[in-house]
């Protein structure tokens, strides 16, 4: 990375980080419904899931860098740049459909498929390079975040 590639690649970070700063934004005045639910027992603490979404998204910030670092001009970079988008936006929407909205069934649909998007996003990205190796603990985090949501569904019927 040069020097004039810094402002692309702090841009990427702040892009993926402003979207977990969004859905913090419903999460947070919900803890207290949330932390009422009844929870399965592989229930992570929540110092490790403030911890996870934060690497996560790192993570996802990095793997735009690369890929707009492509070119922005070419078909593939666009389409991969448009599955990062949706699966950013269907992110934002679960902290908003479980948290904001308090429902646990939607929550767990729009988990399941910003999990989906994630994967092909992931699949988008590794057309273009090996960045999507980078999308792994992030693809096992949201997985991970969809199951826990179908559970808690479930368990609070």
């Amino acid at each position: 990375m040069s020097y004039s590639d810094i402002p692309r690649f702090l841009g990427s970070i702040f892009l993926s980080l402003l979207a977990g700063f969004i859905g913090s934004l419903f999460a947070v005045p919900s803890l207290g419904w949330f932390g009422q639910l009844k929870m399965p027992l592989f229930t992570q603490p929540s110092w490790l899931v403030v911890f996870a979404f934060l690497v996560f998204y790192l993570l996802l910030g990095i793997s735009l860098y690369l890929i707009r670092s492509q070119g922005t001009t070419k078909v593939e970079v666009k389409k991969a740049l448009l599955l990062f988008t949706i699966q950013q936006l269907s992110g934002i929407l679960w902290f908003v459909v479980l948290f904001g909205l308090r429902s646990l069934p939607l929550g767990s649909l729009v988990a399941t498929i910003w999990w989906v998007y994630l994967l092909f996003t992931g699949r988008s990205f590794q057309r273009l390079m090996s960045t999507s190796k980078l999308l792994i603990p992030t693809y096992l985090w949201v997985g991970f975040v969809a199951v826990l949501n179908w559970t808690l569904f479930f368990l609070n019927r």
